[in-house]
């Protein structure tokens, strides 16, 4: 089962992955060490998905 992250990231346009990607800075900055560990693993594969449509991750 795919992560609701990772679904929206792929289903959604530059502004709406942007504003993902700003969420997950927050949780890296606030989140107790669970969330951290979870969003992690969710940057991890969206840096993939953005390595497989040939853009560099931010």
């Amino acid at each position: 089962m795919q992560d609701l992250y990772i679904t929206a990231f792929q289903n959604t346009g530059a502004k709406g992955r942007k504003e993902i990607l700003e969420g997950i800075r927050e949780i890296f900055q606030k989140g107790d060490k669970k969330e951290v560990a979870y969003i992690k693993k969710v940057y991890d594969e969206i840096k993939e998905i953005l390595f497989q449509e040939g853009k560099r991750p931010m």
